[in-house]
């Protein structure tokens, strides 16, 4: 009896052992620039400014109706010296981002991969690409079931050397979600944090179990780094299922995102202290010094809530291919390094990731921060963050404050899964404003051109 406990034991021991290398191999793989990873991603850097929208649409949410005829459309820049062909596949996963494991014909009819086929030469003066682009759904490759999606894009003939890859939703909206966002009811956060309730309406489709059965995933700003997953409802009342009053319908309301234009590289305009051409060809932009907002009153200004509009307004015809690039070169003074962790850039500009190309490196002799980023011509918006050593969540209220008056748009992802499904189905989207009425279309107050 006892030798066989200690064999029980042995075999346990061994298989917590292997189970933490698995898992340790896991997290080193992750690293590797080839690791396939279920985000917004880019993995080389002649890989630039990725925009995946509804088509028509550049500053739309990446999500479109199964039964409707939207497109989406997907667009990069490849500065490298070759030309290359590139292919695309597509990957449906589950309402936490992990692969689904469905068979592709379970979700695609037509081809499992497809050649990218249009593309175009630059037309700058300086930095030389080639911008390719796809829309999609095509004829070739229909897509047949709601839910999350990847877009993968690699190089032809070579699946494992991924350029990018992209997230993307294809929703039924088959129920009504009715909300609103206010400032928190907790006291102790009133003037800081927004709060969401809104009520899902199922009358016209089926939800037998709620709380096993539907997932819910809010984003704010259409950022997935501090997006909550798996709310759960608060309340069913007959055919009203309910979300109010949960810790997890509160967000720190942040502050109003800080901007650049570099529409026109000839024009000093949106905080644009210095621009120079380098002797190697280069366009350098210096941007205002900038200070830490976190200790100061709330001011409302109209942003785009930390995307970017890609526009050469010297050059109108096309900026997709007239637009040209830039250095731009950020300074935040600050007293002393901060402790424990790094500063980064953060936004659409770089991707909503916190990596080395956006990482701030202190200056003890000039008491500041400075940055670079490699941008194309457009608006910006962009935040400085700090991201404390060994975790992955950004924190963008230590530098930039937090306000429950901050214009936010939250969009609310309800997901289904029956007891005899495989897959999580997206049935439901609604994005709510935590000021205004939601518009798709750009705010009249900022000059971000036509």
């Amino acid at each position: 009896m006892h030798s066989f406990l200690r064999g029980y034991k042995l075999r346990i021991f061994s298989l917590l052992i292997f189970s933490s290398f698995i898992s340790f191999c896991q997290e080193e793989d992750y690293y590797k620039e080839d690791y396939l990873r279920f985000e917004n991603h880019v993995y080389h850097d002649n890989i630039q400014t990725v925009q995946l929208n509804i088509n028509g649409n550049v500053m739309s949410a990446p999500i479109i109706n199964i039964r409707g005829n939207q497109k989406l459309r997907l667009s990069f820049d490849d500065l490298g010296e070759d030309h290359k062909s590139y292919y695309y596949t597509m990957i449906h996963c589950s309402a936490n981002w992990e692969d689904s494991e469905l068979f592709s014909t379970e979700y695609i009819q037509g081809v499992p991969e497809d050649v990218i086929y249009e593309n175009s030469y630059s037309r700058s003066i300086g930095q030389e690409y080639i911008h390719h682009w796809l829309v999609f759904p095509s004829e070739n490759m229909k897509i047949i079931r709601s839910g999350n999606y990847l877009i993968k894009v690699y190089e032809e003939g070579y699946p494992d050397n991924i350029a990018l890859t992209w997230r993307f939703m294809i929703t039924e909206n088959s129920l009504e979600v009715n909300g609103r966002v206010f400032p928190t009811r907790d006291s102790k956060y009133k003037f800081y944090k927004q709060e969401l309730n809104f009520t899902i309406g199922s009358e016209s489709y089926l939800v037998t179990n709620p709380y096993d059965d539907l997932k819910v995933t809010i984003q704010q700003n259409g950022r997935w780094d501090n997006a909550h997953y798996n709310v759960q409802p608060t309340f069913v009342k007959g055919n009203e299922i309910e979300f109010v009053n949960q810790k997890d319908l509160i967000f720190n309301g942040g502050n109003e995102y800080r901007h650049f234009d570099i529409k026109n590289l000839t024009v000093r305009a949106g905080l644009v202290k210095l621009y120079y051409t380098d002797t190697l060809g280069y366009h350098h932009i210096e941007l205002e010094d900038e200070e830490k907002r976190a200790y100061k009153v709330y001011s409302s200004y109209y942003d785009i809530n930390g995307r970017r509009y890609i526009k050469n307004d010297y050059i109108s015809q096309d900026s997709n291919s007239d637009g040209d690039y830039a250095w731009v070169h950020f300074t935040f003074p600050q007293p002393q390094r901060i402790t424990d962790g790094d500063v980064y850039l953060y936004g659409e500009l770089t991707n909503w990731e916190a990596n080395q190309q956006n990482k701030m490196i202190y200056y003890e002799e000039e008491k500041a921060y400075k940055g670079k980023l490699y941008l194309k011509q457009g608006y910006y918006n962009y935040q400085y963050i700090f991201l404390k050593d060994n975790t992955k969540a950004a924190d963008d209220v230590l530098l930039e404050g937090m306000h429950s008056e901050t214009e936010n748009d939250y969009t609310i992802l309800i997901y289904h899964r029956q007891l005899a499904d495989d897959y999580d189905r997206l049935i439901a989207v609604k994005t709510l404003n935590s000021v205004r009425t939601l518009q798709l279309t750009m705010p009249q107050q900022i000059s971000i051109g036509k």
